[in-house]
């Protein structure tokens, strides 16, 4: 595996259970909130969203991302 491959895989298992553990939240909070980049966020978010595991809807101005049940 790669290493941004791989990095990006940690990056979003760091986002499942930030949603896991607090529920849908904006988009924009994710980076800060799990402590990573706003680039690798957005790729991890692809990569959890082409697995089938996120919701995404739009809320107000905001994109809300939580996690499937």
């Amino acid at each position: 595996m790669e290493l941004l491959e791989k990095e990006i895989g940690e990056a979003a298992g760091s986002i499942w259970k930030l949603l896991k553990a607090n529920g849908p939240m904006p988009k924009s909070r994710i980076p800060k909130s799990a402590e990573i980049s706003p680039q690798l966020a957005n790729m991890a978010i692809g990569w959890l969203a082409r697995e089938g595991k996120l919701t995404l809807r739009k809320e107000k101005a905001s994109d809300l991302i939580g996690l499937k049940e």
